[in-house]
């Protein structure tokens, strides 16, 4: 049985005494406050604990984890070292590696460099020849794509902007000689048009068009449509 006192003359009494059998104070009100206050305690140090618990816990992972980072940087430095250590362990594979590299680098800047040296007229042949060419000068820029193919034969490019500049060369002599024009301008626009169909390069295309329309502006060209049209209203097509 729990033993307390009395808070006036401190008699032993009871734990369940509802009055001081010494002095007759009434000890309800004081017993039920202490009981109050010994559960407040107990549910103060039960948070307590809990908090201590989750707290340990928290420690306890983090402590986890430092431990798995520090293993996991340990065993990158070793592999680190490990390859230093070889490589220090073979100079001559070392240097002979080295060499190699540095004789595949000398060799393909000396290819490199005697391939430009080499090229530097044909370059200069094609550059003259495309200006010429933009400008409208046919006969010109034939000349210097001839160059072009005469530093490097069966060049693809020269030969076929050396074709492309012969033959509007050969349709501007034919526009400009109105009178001797050979054939008929319709179907020549035909012919022109449908080879610039044919052409990807939009400034090759362009003066494949520029030809065209040079003949469709021309006196004889209208000409040539007005008497079909005619022909065609007079005979059927």
């Amino acid at each position: 049985m729990e033993i307390k006192f009395c808070p006036s003359c401190g008699n032993k009494v009871s734990a369940g005494a509802k009055f001081c059998g010494k002095c007759g104070r009434s000890l309800v009100n004081d017993f039920e406050s202490n009981n109050t206050e010994s559960e407040k305690n107990s549910t103060i140090n039960k948070q307590k604990v809990a908090e201590g618990i989750d707290a340990a816990k928290e420690g306890a992972q983090k402590t986890a984890s430092r431990i798995k980072k520090a293993a996991e940087d340990s065993q990158i430095t070793d592999k680190v070292q490990s390859s230093i250590h070889s490589l220090n362990q073979q100079p001559e594979k070392k240097a002979k590696v080295l060499k190699i590299g540095g004789a595949v680098i000398a060799l393909i800047i000396i290819v490199f460099g005697w391939n430009w040296f080499s090229n530097k007229d044909y370059r200069q042949a094609m550059a003259n020849g495309d200006s010429y060419f933009s400008q409208g000068e046919f006969g010109k820029a034939s000349e210097f794509y001839q160059q072009a193919h005469d530093q490097k034969p069966g060049d693809e490019k020269a030969t076929e902007m050396r074709s492309y500049a012969q033959e509007l060369g050969n349709y501007w002599t034919m526009i400009n000689e109105d009178d001797g024009f050979p054939g008929s301008r319709s179907q020549t626009v035909e012919e022109i048009e449908g080879k610039a169909n044919q052409i990807k390069d939009k400034m090759i295309k362009a003066k494949y068009t520029e030809a065209a329309e040079a003949i469709k502006n021309s006196s004889q060209y209208k000409l040539e449509e007005r008497i079909g049209k005619k022909y065609e209203k007079a005979y059927g097509s």
